[in-house]
């Protein structure tokens, strides 16, 4: 009786400690933009599956500015377009990234001043950042 009281008593304090952690949301649907302020080219990227990529619990992007970064790094030596501003899109499911994608876009493309430049996953992948 004893040991069934220990065992009993083990168990309960390993449910109680393990049964508060949240589980880690991983996975999203990325997109960037990045736009110059002295010149009229934006860049849009696909909408793309970050399977790394990692949503806190405020519904915010964990290291957003990382994938900021590398899409601007990849315009400053591929495409030798520095200081560019680049802005990151994400949602949890495809079709609500896709919704925000199309409006992004549309709001792009139906500026005539803007000369707008789609880069597919053939030119450019996101990864997850490296910090």
């Amino acid at each position: 009786m004893k040991y069934v009281k220990i065992l009993f008593s083990a168990a309960l304090l390993f449910m109680l400690c393990f049964a508060g952690k949240p589980k880690k949301d991983f996975g999203a649907y990325v997109f960037g933009v990045a736009l110059s302020f002295n010149d009229s080219i934006v860049h849009i990227t696909d909408v793309q599956y970050v399977d790394s990529a990692q949503i806190d619990k405020e519904g915010f992007l964990v290291k957003r500015a990382g994938y900021a970064y590398e899409l601007q790094g990849h315009l400053e030596a591929k495409l030798e377009m520095p200081r560019r501003t680049c802005i990151i899109y994400f949602a949890k499911k495809e079709d609500k990234a896709t919704k925000i994608f199309n409006k992004v876009a549309e709001r792009f493309m139906d500026d005539k001043q803007n000369n707008v430049n789609l880069l597919d996953t053939l030119h450019f992948k996101f990864e997850a950042p490296k910090y």
